[in-house]
């Protein structure tokens, strides 16, 4: 994963409103300047990849949009490197804007970007955000209400990503896989939910509150609670 600090919008040098013909066009440009195979300074390798994370996003309607309603820190947490290339076809979108630099398949190995396995289900992790409370509220507690965002394992594929299915005839065993259509491949789903956190009186700043199982595929939730 890249710096989660930098903005695609940024990294691509396009405003937030930009069409996907400027997307492209400034794709188009700084991949001819930091292509490894162009470019042989020790940043470029670093560069391009962000370069094509960044345009790997903004490119596709629905990850764009998830990006621009969550925002880049929590894009970064709810999202994998794996997640953002799944069903990214480097190929198809160097040729679609144009650039033909022949055999990618070195660097995309040494990048990482494709080579997933189906059958790892997601990995549970944790997610850790921050209240913030008035001292008063700090000191003679409250209720407060919070929207917790986080994955789930996909029950209808058990977290895989595809559906097995099959025919059993007399002599022979026939077992398809297909991808699940209920997460589209990725083995879990993104849920909101609206949970209400006691705070206890005489809380301090500081605290972290755990939220057991509220954190991504089964991982905790921790509210690290500081004072306005």
């Amino acid at each position: 994963m890249i710096d989660t600090t930098k903005d695609y919008y940024d990294i691509l040098a396009v405003p937030h409103n930009a069409t996907l013909d400027e997307i492209k066009k400034a794709y188009r440009e700084l991949a001819l300047k930091y292509h490894p195979d162009i470019n042989k300074s020790k940043e470029a390798e670093e560069k391009f990849k962000e370069i094509n994370e960044a345009y790997a996003v903004l490119s596709d309607p629905d990850k764009r949009r998830q990006y621009d309603v969550m925002g880049n820190d929590e894009f970064n947490t709810m999202f994998s490197e794996k997640d953002i290339f799944r069903d990214f076809d480097i190929s198809s979108v160097f040729k679609d804007v144009g650039i033909d630099f022949g055999d990618f398949g070195d660097i995309l190995n040494n990048f990482s970007l494709l080579s997933f396995d189906r059958e790892k289900k997601p990995i549970k992790s944790d997610i850790t955000k921050i209240l913030y409370l008035t001292k008063n509220e700090l000191k003679n507690g409250t209720t407060k209400q919070i929207s917790i965002t986080h994955k789930i394992i996909c029950e209808y594929c058990n977290g895989t990503g595809m559906v097995k299915s099959g025919k059993i005839t007399r002599n022979s065993q026939y077992i398809s896989y297909s991808t699940c259509s209920y997460c589209h491949g990725l083995g879990y789903i993104i849920k909101t939910n609206i949970v209400t956190v006691y705070i206890k009186p005489n809380s301090y700043d500081g605290q972290r509150l755990r939220l057991k199982g509220m954190g991504n595929n089964g991982g905790d939730y921790y509210l690290i609670l500081r004072k306005k």
